[in-house]
């Protein structure tokens, strides 16, 4: 259906754990209005609604005249295909992501590509890399605490694989924010294909089209920043299933956090920035 199919790409480049039915019912009365939305959280969907829209332009100018009942299949479609592509993603980075770390130097201990028991905090590597930039990995204690779980960082812990080299400038915090070599291998394993994305096989030719060029997207967005960062920190931990839910590592609340920062019109400037260095 061309409707799950455009779905896909909401999810992953607009936005990943949208309520699509509330998005399109909300947006659909706003427009009918013509009020802008006053609270912080609902201007936040508005802005959601209306890119989805900006990428479905037959989508905008019908949904005025659709029933509340059209809108729910409409929606139902798009969602199918947000979650499935999600799902699809978080398969994919499971073993993506060990192979990426493995082309640098294999895991010690080996870390098997299809399973996460011995993912987390409990692998030195990994654990490193999922460390928050509140704790110092060397530091014996903060290290203990993680493992054993007696700290468990929240969705606004940010771990220390966002910066690039894994390092955190704390008198600079945009200093090489999310723009880590892992996250670089992800964003090109999902948006042009996995050969793309291996040191190891920089010389094999894709044989299909990727999800960028599949829905015509010439340019990196926050959210698929996000998307990313978020699949990359659960394919590191030992959390499964990724889900709306989930309470290990709260993949939603780390998402929202995350994109909430970068859409601050505070930091439009070194947003910018940021996405001419992806682009």
């Amino acid at each position: 259906d061309p409707l799950v199919h455009h779905g896909r790409h909401i999810g992953r480049s607009i936005y990943a754990f949208a309520n699509i039915n509330h998005l399109l019912t909300m947006g659909v009365a706003i427009d009918a209005v013509g009020d802008v939305p006053s609270e912080e959280q609902e201007r936040l969907e508005y802005r959601v609604y209306k890119a989805i829209l900006k990428f479905l332009p037959p989508l905008d100018e019908a949904l005025a005249n659709y029933s509340p009942e059209q809108i729910t299949r409409i929606a139902a479609l798009l969602q199918k295909g947000s979650d499935s592509a999600r799902s699809d993603d978080t398969k994919g980075l499971k073993k993506g992501v060990i192979e990426f770390l493995n082309d640098d130097a294999p895991l010690d201990p080996y870390v098997h590509p299809g399973e996460k028991s011995s993912r987390g905090f409990a692998h030195p590597r990994l654990g490193q890399l999922l460390c928050p930039i509140s704790k110092d990995w060397n530091n014996e204690t903060h290290r203990k605490e993680l493992i054993e779980g007696t700290q468990t960082p929240g969705p606004e812990d940010w771990p220390l694989f966002l910066f690039e080299n894994q390092e955190f400038n704390r008198e600079d915090v945009w200093a090489g924010f999310l723009k880590n070599e892992y996250l670089v291998q992800a964003y090109l394993w999902v948006f042009i294909c996995p050969t793309a994305a291996r040191k190891s096989k920089k010389s094999i030719k894709a044989t299909k089209q990727g999800n960028a060029q599949i829905h015509g997207m010439t340019s990196v967005t926050i959210a698929s920043i996000v998307y990313i960062a978020t699949q990359v920190r659960f394919a590191l931990t030992n959390a499964e299933p990724f889900s709306r839910s989930d309470r290990v590592t709260d993949s939603q609340s780390f998402y929202q956090s995350l994109y909430r920062f970068l859409d601050n019109p505070d930091y439009h400037e070194e947003v910018d920035d940021l996405l001419k260095w992806w682009n």
